[in-house]
């Protein structure tokens, strides 16, 4: 079982992923949180396999999440979903360690898709 949190400051996106991903049976929706500060203490708590995380949120932004993420964490693999899918932030977001990076307006389906294709923990070697 993969253990998931969701970043994201609206609770109609957080509603929408997690009914969304409650039709894949190896993911266990561990946690929502919806500010910076919030995540990172949920990310110590809950240790997830997979984050979905929100670049805009009240507290600051996403990449502060993602670099705390890589450096301390880096066997979570990160999925950025976002509004504001500008190239220089998908570039950001995939150098500091991103798996991928979806538009919220676009590619909001494709997370299901990524996700039941990577059937199988994610395991550090």
């Amino acid at each position: 079982m993969r253990k998931l949190l969701i970043i994201d400051d609206s609770p109609l996106v957080r509603e929408k992923i997690a009914q969304m991903i409650s039709t894949i049976p190896d993911i266990d929706l561990v946690g929502q949180t919806e500010t910076v500060s919030e995540s990172l203490v949920a990310i110590r708590k809950l240790a997830p396999d997979i984050i979905i995380l929100d670049l805009h949120l009240p507290d600051g932004n996403g990449f502060e999440i993602l670099n705390v993420v890589k450096k301390f964490f880096p066997r979570i693999k990160v999925i950025v979903l976002t509004n504001y899918p500008f190239p220089q932030h998908r570039t950001k977001a995939l150098e500091a360690g991103a798996a991928y990076f979806f538009d919220k307006s676009l590619e909001f389906e494709k997370i299901v898709d990524v996700l039941k294709k990577q059937n199988h923990p994610v395991v550090e070697s």
